[in-house]
């Protein structure tokens, strides 16, 4: 198997965000490496503009595959030599968790 190496500043935030009740899909950047790969930072997917007044503690996780696509090429674009994205990330209660999972 592989091993991922996560930067303590990056487990801190998924920490707060558990604790805080917080509903959140994102990027994962960091370096892929032979042995081990790297995370670095996490880049949350905004809302979209028509999603704007949807809060991040509602009851369950929406995400448009279309939106999360768009997003990831943009990053891309704007990241600097070396760091790449690895890959996503989703955070929610078990039961908000549950539901995003049986989309």
């Amino acid at each position: 198997g592989r091993s991922v190496v996560v930067d303590e500043c990056v487990q801190t935030r998924i920490r707060a965000s558990i604790e805080e009740g917080r509903r959140e899909t994102g990027l994962l950047i960091g370096q892929l490496a032979s042995q081990r790969d790297y995370v670095a930072c996490l880049i949350p997917t905004p809302a979209q503009e028509e999603d704007k007044s949807s809060s991040n503690l509602g009851e369950k996780i929406v995400l448009d595959d279309n939106w999360a696509v768009e997003h990831a090429k943009q990053v891309v674009r704007m990241l600097p030599g070396g760091l790449n994205v690895v890959g996503v990330y989703a955070i929610a209660p078990p039961n908000a968790m549950d539901a995003f999972l049986a989309q």
